[in-house]
């Protein structure tokens, strides 16, 4: 997932979705920057139990207020 544009304000939300994937990473360029929320998404990286967050791990992820 790659966001383009760092707001204040919520563009967006990101909620109830499911991100499969098999190769590249979850999350690129400013991604830690955005205020988007996240909630109730499920995710599933086929190549590894210990998905990456950017450079956090899920409870990390979590942690920070996303997906909890």
């Amino acid at each position: 997932m790659q966001g383009t544009s760092v707001e204040e304000q919520f563009s967006i939300s990101f909620a109830d979705n499911t991100v499969w994937f098999n190769c590249g990473t979850l999350l690129s360029s400013q991604w830690n920057e955005f205020n988007i929320p996240t909630d109730k998404n499920y995710y599933w990286d086929t190549r590894t139990k210990d998905m990456r967050f950017g450079k956090l791990a899920f409870k990390e992820w979590q942690a920070s207020g996303k997906d909890r």
